[in-house]
């Protein structure tokens, strides 16, 4: 974890540290990343799988093993960890990815996965125009990995809404539909288009499949790689119709 994060659990995560910890190679925990919003992270794993921490910013763990072989992910359930940053903070960070990502960019440097970010870093500044392009980009490679390919695909939709583009966000909403049929933030963009287009009649359908999705934490599930901003599947939808 990051200084910037906390394990609130302490007293449960001694214990699974104690008594679970070691039943299993490979383990993730949900990460609070901010009210609204939490995913899954890799947490702890055994250094003798000769895992490596990829990428200059944004790190993370591809579970593959030397062998080729894929390293069987757990969850643990008792503990998360919580982003502990302010709001300013997030903004300063958001300025300094971005200058660090367009370094490597000038040398030619930025993979499929950090093209995302960074497209993702644009998109949180504030700067659509920008971000757009970068976006689509990361996902029409092939090598994106899935759950960065949603993101990406989402990123440009909202990448539109923003221009006032509605029609193109229509359009990648049902990609990013196709991508994942349950991701509830997908049916809001076509309901909040439609409505910014005067379609009234068109934007309900998607609102009631919208609250129709399952958020995973609501039935007692583990979050997925891909965090989801709650109010898609409940408050928002409800409220707009």
């Amino acid at each position: 974890i990051d200084l910037d994060d906390r394990i609130l659990e302490v007293e449960a995560f001694n214990n699974w540290r104690k008594n679970v910890m070691s039943s299993a190679d490979y383990w993730m925990a949900v990460y609070q990343y901010a009210p609204n919003c939490a995913f899954a992270r890799e947490r702890v794993f055994k250094t003798t799988l000769g895992l490596k921490w990829q990428s200059f910013l944004h790190e993370g763990i591809a579970p593959t093993l030397p062998n080729g072989k894929q390293a069987a992910a757990q969850y643990v359930t008792s503990w998360k960890v919580t982003h502990l940053r302010s709001e300013e903070d997030l903004k300063k960070d958001r300025s300094r990815n971005i200058n660090i990502m367009e370094k490597h960019k000038a040398r030619g440097a930025l993979d499929t996965r950090m093209t995302y970010y960074y497209g993702k870093e644009l998109f949180e500044a504030d700067k659509p125009l920008e971000a757009y392009p970068v976006l689509l980009d990361a996902a029409s490679r092939s090598e994106l990995e899935v759950h960065d390919r949603i993101l990406a695909v989402q990123y440009a939709a909202m990448s539109a809404m923003r221009m006032n583009q509605f029609e193109k966000a229509i359009q990648l909403a049902h990609q990013g539909m196709q991508l994942s049929p349950n991701r509830a933030e997908f049916y809001v963009i076509c309901g909040d288009s439609y409505l910014r287009l005067n379609q009234i009649k068109n934007s309900i359908p998607y609102y009631e499949s919208a609250k129709n999705c399952n958020d995973p934490e609501s039935n007692g599930q583990m979050k997925g790689a891909i965090f989801s901003h709650e109010e898609s599947y409940n408050k928002w939808p409800r409220l707009q119709l």
